[in-house]
């Protein structure tokens, strides 16, 4: 990729690496070289498409153009400012835990973290959802323990949490890993479930 940029978002795909799925500057020659690398579905792996197919695009839709693609980035950019803005800061998650702020920090980075957490330019975020009834719901420090680098995602992971799961069944009601664990269901399951979990932009 070029080194200047205008400072417009848009997807970058490495051919040959469907897991790389990242967000780079718009300026001229990355739209080129993203048409280029799209616009022949052929240049594309059975795996790069599943991964498209999964990040919402249509099987007629291989053949991107930079303005679909600037299109579907501004949305990915939007939804995430939307979950940032949901999040906790350290003072809120401090109040609820009755910790101190510099020990909610090092809780987030320790290693393994033992707070789900985003540090967001020189401040720290809090996924909402980690917490039940002013503290962590049941195991959840278990659960982010077998993951890797789970602060480098964690608004995947807070999505994975909420997410009902047909390997998370009871009574035939399918339940999310963060319900399963507050019913007090067996943990095991649900690491199993977080140990395979994949890192994605």
């Amino acid at each position: 990729m070029p080194k200047r940029c205008d400072g417009k978002m848009i997807f970058w795909l490495e051919p040959g690496n469907p897991k790389t799925l990242t967000m780079c500057s718009g300026c001229k020659n990355c739209r080129e070289a993203v048409s280029r690398s799209l616009k022949n579905s052929k240049l594309l792996t059975k795996q790069e498409k599943k991964v498209l197919i999964a990040g919402g695009f249509r099987r007629k839709d291989f053949k991107v153009n930079a303005k679909a693609l600037m299109k579907c980035a501004q949305e990915v950019v939007s939804e995430h400012i939307s979950f940032l803005k949901t999040c906790l800061n350290v003072q809120q998650v401090s109040a609820l835990l009755l910790l101190s702020e510099m020990e909610i920090v090092s809780r987030a980075e320790s290693n393994p973290p033992k707070l789900l957490g985003l540090r967001f330019q020189s401040h720290w975020l809090f996924s909402r959802n980690q917490f039940h009834l002013g503290r962590l719901f049941p195991n959840f420090k278990k659960v982010l323990s077998v993951m890797y680098k789970p602060n480098e995602n964690m608004r995947g992971i807070a999505n994975w949490l909420d997410i009902p799961n047909v390997d998370l069944q009871t009574a035939g009601e399918k339940l999310s890993p963060r319900e399963w664990l507050i019913r007090g269901l067996p943990l095991k399951p649900v690491l199993e479930m977080a140990k395979d979990f994949d890192i994605c932009p």
